[in-house]
């Protein structure tokens, strides 16, 4: 790691990374050990999340401390499924564990249109979501956020991350249903 935050810059900006990856390694390996189950794999996770995050530093350095951790989190669980997307043993778990955490009993519909797609077609729809609905899903639902702990995060109120929740559940049915129709034609 070490060599890692001297390729940054001035004393400054390394002494600022420095302190984000004391602040975020254990989170971000909790997460990354979550999801792939295994230690060293874990590690490289981590470790690859910090050089993506340290490549693009300038245009991170802005966030406030809640904002990064968000942020590495989110870095963090993309390298992970991006490692069991390349051992394709592991990617059909992961998918199934996605698929499971966005079954929500207040939304039938949602869930009876989860139930019937793949999980391929839900990552996708994923994908899809403006980037405000989408980070509240992964945070709930990758992370295993509360909504409280969600509203902390963004700094918006508990209200509106369920606001956010029910929005996106319901674009994400839409893009779903969009999708079975089109290939039905």
């Amino acid at each position: 790691m070490l060599l890692l935050i001297s390729g940054l810059g001035d004393e400054n900006t390394k002494l600022e990374f420095g302190q984000i990856y004391e602040k975020n390694y254990r989170t971000m390996y909790y997460v990354a050990l979550k999801i792939l189950k295994n230690k060293e794999e874990a590690e490289d996770a981590v470790h690859g999340a910090f050089v993506k995050l340290a490549e693009k530093y300038d245009t991170y350095r802005h966030l406030t401390s809640q904002e990064m951790t968000s942020l590495c989190v989110i870095i963090v669980k993309n390298k992970c499924l991006d490692m069991l997307r390349v051992s394709k043993s592991g990617l059909q778990s992961d998918l199934e564990k996605v698929d499971y955490a966005l079954h929500d009993e207040k939304d039938q519909p949602l869930e009876n249109v989860i139930q019937e797609e793949g999980e391929k077609e839900l990552l996708e729809a994923m994908k899809i979501l403006p980037e405000k609905l989408r980070l509240v899903l992964e945070l709930r639902y990758f992370h295993e956020y509360s909504n409280g702990e969600i509203a902390k995060i963004l700094d918006i109120s508990k209200k509106n991350v369920e606001i956010r929740l029910y929005r996106a559940k319901k674009k994400m049915k839409e893009v779903l249903q969009y999708e079975r129709e089109r290939q039905e034609i």
